[in-house]
């Protein structure tokens, strides 16, 4: 899980290391895109994939159809 749990905190408020690390996601700024999707429930995962993966390939359809795929 984490990495740097071993690592001193700055401060409670800011549960990060001194070099900026979040330590219950090893991550730092710029590290996690602007927009996380969180499903809650492990097991819907797939589910939200292959929804988006059938939703991806209908847009690339209809782009190809419509001349914007060429």
């Amino acid at each position: 899980m984490a990495r740097n749990m071993g690592q001193k905190l700055v401060s409670a408020a800011s549960p990060e290391t001194s070099e900026g690390i979040q330590y219950h996601i090893s991550a730092k700024k710029g590290q996690v895109g602007s927009y996380v999707f969180l499903p809650g429930d492990p097991d819907r995962v797939p589910k939200i994939a292959a929804l988006w993966i059938q939703r991806m390939r209908s847009l690339l359809i209809e782009s190809i159809g419509s001349g914007l795929g060429h």
